[in-house]
């Protein structure tokens, strides 16, 4: 993860220091400049920052200050991701996704993501308005529920509850929003809010393709 890192703010670094348009058909269609990519980076970078923790422990020890600075210059993009059948319920908001045998647009990346990102790093942080505030944006624009706030706040251990405490509503709302938005975002959550299964694996072997390339098969 070390290393993704580096490249990402690589990549930051080239963005600031150049002027260019990538081709379209280099990153799920769509025709970047500089600008755009910085911020696709930026938004890599908070994600995976997160998304490394183990334990509640672990992410509750990240440096937040640090994963906050990202979120000011985030971005959020629609792309090609692969589908794959759960059950027989279905998810309305990429019904058409549905309806073209699971090939078509979905998102990579999601405002909604990012904004609930931040606001657990402003929960964290002591911010609590303001995290409440990044909450309602759909909560109660797409929700239509009552605005959450600051009077009780609770804590990570909460489990998810539309009319909980913040932390409680923080969760549902990730939940709600992030749907089918990218590869293993629930995982990651209930990893650090100590919410998996029991028996549930914290990570995974490395794939062998990676060992061999690493040359760390001995």
């Amino acid at each position: 993860m070390n290393a993704a890192q580096n490249m990402l703010q690589d990549c930051a670094i080239i963005c600031e220091q150049e002027t260019f348009t990538l081709p379209d058909h280099w990153i799920n269609g769509i025709r970047m400049t500089e600008n755009t990519l910085k911020q696709l980076t930026h938004s890599y970078m908070a994600r995976y920052m997160l998304s490394i923790a183990r334990t509640p422990e672990d992410r509750a020890n990240l440096d937040w200050s640090s994963i906050l600075s990202h979120f000011e210059k985030h971005w959020s993009i629609r792309g090609w991701v692969p589908g794959y059948i759960y059950s027989d319920y279905l998810y309305k908001r990429y019904q058409e996704h549905y309806n073209n045998r699971w090939v078509s647009p979905m998102p990579a990346f999601l405002a909604a993501e990012m904004d609930l990102l931040k606001a657990e790093a402003l929960l964290r942080m002591g911010n609590a308005e303001g995290a409440a505030e990044l909450i309602n944006k759909t909560r109660v624009g797409r929700g239509q529920l009552p605005p959450a706030d600051a009077s009780n706040i609770g804590d990570v251990g909460d489990p998810r509850d539309a009319h909980g405490s913040l932390w409680a509503m923080l969760k549902y709302e990730k939940g709600i929003e992030c749907y089918a938005s990218a590869v293993g975002l629930a995982y990651f959550d209930r990893r650090v809010w100590g919410e998996l299964a029991e028996g549930s694996p914290l990570h995974f072997p490395i794939p062998g393709s990676e060992l061999l390339l690493l040359d760390l098969t001995e």
